[in-house]
C-alpha cells in the first residue's frame, strides 16, 4: 500500500514538472516572438552603411570626372589641385566599392551581431584620426612650398587637395559613427535588453 502511494506521489510529481516546463517554454516563446527579429535592425543598419557608401563614391566620382577634365585644362596650383583630386578619389571610389557590396548580410549568433556592429563603428573612428593626420600634410606641404619655389605650384596644389579632401573624410566617419550611434541606442541595446531578461544572462557590450 506504501509502495502504491509512493508511486502515485512520484507519478503527481513528475507530472507538475513536465506541465510547469512546458508552461515557462510557452511563455518564453511567446516572449520572444516580441522582440524584434536581429535580422530587421542588422539590414537596416548595413542599409545606414551602403548609404554612407553610395555618398562616398559619389563624391568620388564627381572629384574624378572634374579632376579628369580639369587637370588638363588648368594650370598652375589649379591643375595640381586637380590632379591630386582626381587621384584621391580614385581609392575613395574603391572603398565606397568594396563598403557597400562587401557588407555581410548573414548573422548565425549573437557574437557575429556584435561584431558587425561594433567593426564599422571602429573603422569610422579610426579613419577620423587618419583625417586629421591628412589634413596635416596638406598643411605641411603647403609650408614646404614656400622653401621650394621651383615646386611651389605642385606642392600648394597637392596640399590644398589633400586638406579638401581630409576634411571631407573627417566630417564624413564622424557623421557615420553619429549616425551609427545613435540607430543603435534606439534599437540594437533595447534589443539585448530583453534578450538579457529573458535568458536571465548579461550579455556584454558596448558600441
Amino acid at each position: 500500500m506504501l509502495n502504491c502511494c509512493c508511486a502515485l506521489k512520484n507519478k503527481k510529481m513528475k507530472r507538475a514538472l513536465i506541465l510547469t516546463a512546458i508552461l515557462f517554454l510557452t511563455m518564453l516563446a511567446y516572449s520572444q516572438n516580441q522582440i524584434t527579429p536581429p535580422y530587421e535592425f542588422m539590414n537596416k543598419l548595413n542599409s545606414i552603411n551602403k548609404s554612407g557608401m553610395l555618398v562616398l563614391g559619389s563624391w568620388g566620382l564627381a572629384n574624378l570626372a572634374a579632376g579628369g577634365v580639369l587637370s588638363f585644362t588648368q594650370q598652375g596650383t589649379s591643375k595640381y589641385f586637380w590632379q591630386m583630386n582626381m587621384a584621391w578619389n580614385t581609392i575613395n571610389v574603391a572603398i565606397a566599392a568594396f563598403g557597400y557590396w562587401g557588407t555581410a548580410n548573414e548573422w548565425s549568433s549573437t557574437s557575429e551581431i556584435i561584431k558587425a556592429i561594433d567593426s564599422p563603428q571602429k573603422a569610422y573612428l579610426f579613419n577620423a584620426g587618419l583625417d586629421i593626420g591628412y589634413i596635416m600634410t596638406g598643411f605641411y606641404l603647403k609650408e614646404l612650398a614656400n622653401r621650394k619655389p621651383m615646386h611651389a605650384n605642385r606642392l600648394t596644389g597637392y596640399g590644398n587637395s589633400i586638406i579638401l579632401q581630409g576634411a571631407f573624410l573627417f566630417a564624413f566617419d564622424l557623421a557615420m559613427y553619429g549616425i551609427n550611434q545613435h540607430y543603435i541606442k534606439i534599437n540594437v541595446h533595447p534589443w539585448f535588453d530583453s534578450i538579457n531578461s529573458i535568458s536571465g544572462l548579461s550579455l556584454s557590450y558596448s558600441f
